[in-house]
């Protein structure tokens, strides 16, 4: 009896202890976390002000030459250079002649062809006279002012269809349209610069000889070139003809360009559609190697922030009576390490500092 009594006491006493030392582990606790709660985290911010910003992208490229030709051979002869040699480096004029083929034979057998076509003329002459006495003055003035050097005239227009059948039957016409063939072969003969331009690459010296499909050279536009970068696709939505493009060179210095073509085909193994930036600048040589800056869409009433302050695709923290507070806004455009977003108002302050496991409602310390 008396051991069952000591028990029942030690197990009260027992009780009695654990309660209070769990008491005091509670209230502890309690303690540990008013703390957390209550401790301040150290912020930097930045005050929104909404404006227009344009979403822009960062490049980098090659400049070609916007008009690049490549010089080839149609006819056959010895290369014959002009006072201008066609070496590379060579500038040309527009209408100066880059390239003379010796052309001596094909101008003899020119001046054969309109000699023979002349005579064939000459011997329907009669014929017209009689069978068709209204036209007969109008080709006895095309025969008299006919001459051998210059390039063939056009055939008097034919007043009936029986003129036109008695004319094919003598071969007049066939002979004429060989002549005009011969005159556009001669032409072959020597390459004319279609625009200012110089001479990139040469591949003939003076004296060799020239076959029909020999490269002879390229020739390039140095006023005007061409600029193609590949974009996202995702990003096609975005790109605004004409608009301005900021092209920095190797050297630090900047000039102005715009786009002037977009490829509305996607890649299917890039998923990129090609855009085509053109400037004039005297900066600017085939092959060089620049950094672009390619302005798209413009957002209206938009803030531009780090892409790293938006959580879930659509949060914002900014401190409010110096707590967090979570703001829902719309990413409009991801630009390599920004985001341009609505949503936000003026003066909103946007939190900077990136802190692991924030939370709504947390108290922080706005710093200078």
């Amino acid at each position: 009896m008396k051991r069952t009594i000591i028990s029942v006491v030690a197990g009260l006493i027992l009780l009695i202890i654990t309660y209070f030392l769990s008491g005091l582990i509670m209230g502890s606790g309690d303690k540990i976390v008013a703390k957390a709660v209550s401790a301040e985290e150290n912020v930097k911010v930045t005050s929104v002000k909404n404006s227009t910003n344009d979403a822009s992208l960062n490049l980098n490229s090659i400049v070609q030459s916007e008009n690049k030709l490549q010089l080839i051979s149609e006819v056959t002869g010895i290369i014959d250079f002009t006072n201008i040699r066609f070496k590379k480096g060579q500038k040309f004029k527009k209408g100066q002649t880059i390239i003379k083929i010796n052309s001596d034979e094909a101008e003899a057998f020119l001046r054969q062809s309109r000699s023979q076509f002349q005579n064939q003329i000459a011997s329907v002459l009669a014929d017209i006279k009689i069978d068709y006495p209204d036209s007969y003055q109008k080709w006895e003035e095309y025969f008299l002012n006919y001459d051998i050097e210059s390039d063939i005239a056009e055939l008097p227009k034919q007043s009936t269809n029986n003129e036109t059948f008695f004319l094919t039957g003598r071969g007049i016409i066939s002979s004429y349209y060989g002549v005009k063939s011969s005159e556009e072969r001669l032409n072959k003969y020597k390459i004319v610069a279609p625009f200012d331009g110089v001479v990139s690459s040469s591949f003939v010296e003076n004296g060799t000889m020239a076959r029909a499909g020999l490269v002879l050279g390229e020739f390039i536009n140095s006023d005007s070139f061409e600029i193609e970068v590949d974009i996202a696709s995702e990003y096609k939505s975005y790109i605004i003809k004409d608009k301005e493009v900021y092209i920095k060179l190797s050297d630090g210095s900047s000039v102005n360009g715009k786009i002037n073509r977009i490829n509305n085909n996607v890649n299917r193994e890039t998923q990129t559609v090609s855009v085509f930036v053109k400037s004039n600048s005297k900066k600017l040589s085939d092959g060089m190697y620049v950094d672009l800056i390619l302005s798209l869409k413009s957002f209206d009433n938009s803030f531009k922030i780090s892409r790293s302050m938006i959580k879930n695709d659509s949060i914002v923290h900014i401190v409010k009576s110096m707590a967090v507070k979570n703001k829902i806004v719309n990413p409009e455009f991801y630009g390599d390490n920004y985001a341009i977003v609505t949503g936000l108002d003026d003066g909103d302050l946007v939190i900077q500092t990136q802190i692991p496991e924030i939370f709504e409602g947390m108290k922080v310390k706005i710093m200078d």
